[in-house]
């Protein structure tokens, strides 16, 4: 595995709500890892905080690795010609094709790499239910080749298909189906 740890070294702080306290740790336990919990928890700051656009002191255990960053929604490719690939820039044509056609095309073409890490913020929000199954066989077969991913995600479908997520709202490893369990809207509040 390529991503080990993270530890904070300080807290950090967005507006006023602390999103991740000093000292606290996540642990990459996976080859694929699901950042998941609710609007607001800290999914997509992690994954900011990994690429380094935060500006907060962490430790991280790593081996070096050549690593993409993929946010669907800053990055989306049709309103964007360039993704960013750390250390240098590639484009794409986009302008013929939807945005979950270009997200899936762009996955192929980094999947086809070895031995490098993978961020990706939502890669469900342009695709279809077939192309997020399509995108998950894409991931496992990634896997194989060395690559490890670091995905926040609201999808179901990627959630079932992971045996523990890493729900950063209680900040803490859980099975995906008491995650999923947890999820369903209490009946007295409606």
């Amino acid at each position: 595995m390529h991503l080990e740890k993270i530890t904070f070294d300080e807290d950090l702080i967005l507006g006023k709500k602390k999103i991740f306290a000093k000292d606290k740790s996540f642990v990459f336990k996976h080859p694929i890892t699901l950042l998941v919990g609710d609007q607001g928890c800290g999914k997509s700051t992690l994954i900011d905080v990994l690429i380094q656009k935060h500006k907060v002191k962490t430790t991280l255990q790593h081996n070096s690795s050549e690593y993409f960053a993929l946010d669907t929604e800053k990055d989306n490719p049709r309103l964007k010609r360039e993704i960013r690939k750390e250390g240098t820039g590639f484009q794409i044509a986009s302008h013929f094709a939807s945005h979950g056609e270009t997200i899936f095309a762009l996955m192929k073409m980094i999947n086809q790499g070895k031995n490098c890490i993978f961020f990706i913020d939502e890669p469900e929000s342009g695709l279809s239910v077939r192309s997020q199954w399509k995108l998950l066989e894409i991931m496992n077969k990634g896997v194989d080749r060395g690559i490890q991913f670091v995905i926040a995600t609201h999808s179901i479908i990627l959630i079932q298909s992971q045996k523990e997520v890493l729900d950063l709202e209680k900040k803490k490893w859980c099975s995906s189906s008491t995650f999923l369990k947890n999820q369903k809207p209490d009946k007295k509040a409606s």
